[in-house]
């Protein structure tokens, strides 16, 4: 599905969808995402998806505990990806979460599709990155949504000024 989605629109770079979480703490399921208000599945603009991923789809509920992707499910055009690389220098950072440069970079230079279907399972435990003591995840994915942010706001004042 993912795939005749990016041959059918071409101006989409990468594609997910929704999973599965098994909490391997608790021995029970969930859905990721499940609270899905705030967006629809389907074609998602390079504006809107960056700014959900920066700020949450509610950014009044900021911040956010839970990051609204599942990186497993990606599908992302080579091209995208090496544009991204080539034009953010944060790709080169030592960081160590990869799953927020990788959406704010791909996403800021293409449209992105999110389809409903649940591909992939996620296995949550004790000892996770995510759930470890001193882990530098929530630092490192705010270090990253502090640059992207950054870099749209001297786009849109470099933008506005050079029409003056």
């Amino acid at each position: 599905k993912q795939v005749d989605i990016m041959r059918k629109h071409p101006n989409v770079g990468f594609c997910f969808t929704g999973a599965r979480i098994f909490d391997a703490v608790t021995d029970s399921w969930t859905t990721w995402n499940a609270d899905r208000s705030g967006f629809e599945p389907g074609m998602i603009s390079s504006g809107k998806y960056c700014l959900w991923t920066m700020f949450g789809k509610n950014p009044y509920e900021y911040p956010r505990s839970e990051f609204w992707q599942m990186t497993a499910t990606f599908l992302v055009r080579a091209i995208v990806l090496k544009m991204a690389a080539e034009r953010y220098e944060i790709f080169k950072w030592r960081l160590s979460v990869g799953d927020a440069t990788f959406c704010l970079g791909a996403g800021s230079l293409s449209d992105v599709c999110y389809l409903e279907d649940e591909t992939a399972v996620y296995r949550s435990t004790a000892s996770g990155v995510t759930r470890t003591s001193g882990s530098k995840c929530g630092l490192d994915t705010l270090i990253v949504r502090s640059f992207f942010l950054r870099r749209h706001f001297r786009l849109c004042f470099s933008r506005s000024e050079s029409s003056e």
